[in-house]
């Protein structure tokens, strides 16, 4: 048994190694982003997909995931009906290979977690590759205790990333569903539509 499970261990190390393209890593991927999504299931999702078939595949939550986009180097996956996750392949320096996932959550609203790994999925410091935003960078217009004021008609700091056609990662807020429509329309006219972030080869920086 020791010997069956050492064999699987040291497969799927190999396949860590060999990756080149996103959907390898989303096999290869320990079950902890993918827990709902079994490796055999995976695999099949994928066969699908390239063969011109979006699937709608049993999940271990008696639902449904499906593949919505992709390609050699980004990756959309609906994991539920309130959760996606959105990944792409990045290359630090000349050869280091980053996956960089965006996990997003819809209840209340959409609301995501940028997570950054290597390519054997060891979690690596987010912070050494991306100043992620705060709620008060949304806010243009207006400084100091006016600033202040705006902020704390926020209830639910909510901010969602997703990846655009370009490969920018691409930061907004949803706040319209979460607040007294009151205190939106007030917060409404000082907010930034969206902070897009540049891969350069290094880490992501803001576009101005």
């Amino acid at each position: 048994m020791r010997t069956a499970v050492s064999i699987l261990m040291l497969a799927v190390s190999v396949c860590q190694m060999a990756a080149s393209v996103i959907s390898d890593f989303f096999i290869s991927e320990p079950d902890s982003l993918f827990t709902v999504i079994d490796r055999t299931t995976r695999m099949d999702m994928i066969d699908y997909y390239r063969s011109g078939k979006k699937i709608d595949a049993d999940n271990r939550l008696d639902g449904k995931s499906r593949i919505e986009e992709l390609t050699d180097s980004y990756m959309k996956i609906k994991l539920s009906e309130s959760a996606e996750i959105e990944m792409k392949i990045e290359i630090s320096g000349s050869s280091d290979t980053l996956i960089v996932v965006s996990k997003t959550l819809f209840e209340p609203a959409p609301d995501s977690k940028v997570m950054i790994f290597d390519r054997s999925w060891n979690p690596l410091d987010s912070k050494k590759y991306i100043a992620l935003p705060e709620v008060g960078d949304f806010i243009t217009g207006v400084s100091g205790k006016d600033k202040n004021g705006l902020l704390s008609l926020v209830e639910y700091p909510l901010v969602r990333f997703v990846f655009d056609s370009n490969g920018n990662l691409v930061a907004s807020t949803e706040f319209s569903g979460v607040m007294i429509k009151e205190n939106y329309d007030k917060l409404k006219p000082y907010l930034k539509d969206k902070i897009v972030y540049c891969w350069t080869g290094k880490k992501y920086t803001e576009l101005k």
